[in-house]
């Protein structure tokens, strides 16, 4: 029998929220015999230990420690090694089905969250945005550098002063990295300007905009759909072969088509 005949709506809302924090509970903590059992570096457990000491706690949960980790003092993490602490963390306990709802978020510090994401507005970090699914912000999104488990669409512009990374970058308006962006599988797509300055590689996706592209290094891509110019600093290869069509006027187009008919 349906659990819907049971219980009416108030009751199945509450018996979803029992089994949520259930399966919470289920999460294992992170301590210091465990990382051990993971094979932690010894940077990792000394920056675990620092991290203990400056909270007053031996264990936390996931989201918790990389909440901690995105806010502690720098006396925390001298080797600056706290991103990439955040990182294999998620790569070793694995993403959650959190989703985080947060409001227009301006922030001196970085961003670290085990599931997604969703900003109501501008997302402006001095630090990293890291996170292990999909992240949407609802405004534009401005940080140190961004990498992406999932799809990143943002409502306007992307910003970032090193590398941007994501399995898919879908921006309403430009997209400027001060490194490399890169796809893993998906689609580059954006409303104004694509420039970076790095590598370009959507090897796997498209790059679409109906503005100029600009990297300062290799531009890859299975497939393009670009308005504008695209200056490539090395040379440009693909799955397919690139062709580079500049952006003409209307009197230069008809110029060109008379001279393709008269080749003919």
């Amino acid at each position: 029998m349906s659990m819907d005949l049971l219980f009416n709506d108030k009751e199945l809302a509450t018996i979803e929220r029992y089994r949520e924090r259930s399966a919470a509970a289920r999460l294992p903590l992170v301590t210091r015999a465990q990382l051990l059992a993971r094979n932690a570096c010894t940077v990792g457990l000394d920056c675990f230990d620092r991290m203990a000491m400056h909270a007053g706690r031996d264990a936390f949960e996931l989201q918790q420690l990389l909440d901690f980790l995105a806010t502690c003092p720098d006396e925390v993490d001298p080797e600056a090694l706290r991103w990439w602490y955040a990182h294999w963390l998620m790569a070793e306990y694995g993403a959650t089905n959190d989703v985080r709802r947060l409001p227009r978020t301006l922030t001196d510090a970085h961003l670290y969250a085990a599931g997604s994401v969703v900003v109501d507005g501008d997302l402006i970090a001095k630090g990293h945005v890291i996170v292990a699914k999909g992240l949407e912000v609802r405004g534009d999104l401005d940080a140190e550098f961004v990498q992406i488990g999932g799809h990143l669409q943002v409502a306007g512009s992307i910003r970032t002063r090193h590398r941007l990374q994501a399995a898919s970058i879908k921006a309403g308006g430009e997209i400027l990295a001060g490194a490399f962006i890169h796809t893993d599988g998906g689609d580059i797509e954006a409303g104004g300007d694509i420039a970076a300055r790095g590598d370009l590689v959507a090897d796997r996706g498209a790059v679409r905009t109906p503005a100029d592209v600009k990297c300062d290094g290799e531009f890859l891509a299975r497939d393009q759909a670009i308005g504008g110019r695209l200056v490539a600093s090395a040379p440009c290869s693909a799955a397919e072969p690139v062709t580079l069509v500049p952006r003409l006027s209307r009197r230069e187009l008809r110029v060109a088509l008379r001279l393709a008919k008269l080749q003919r």
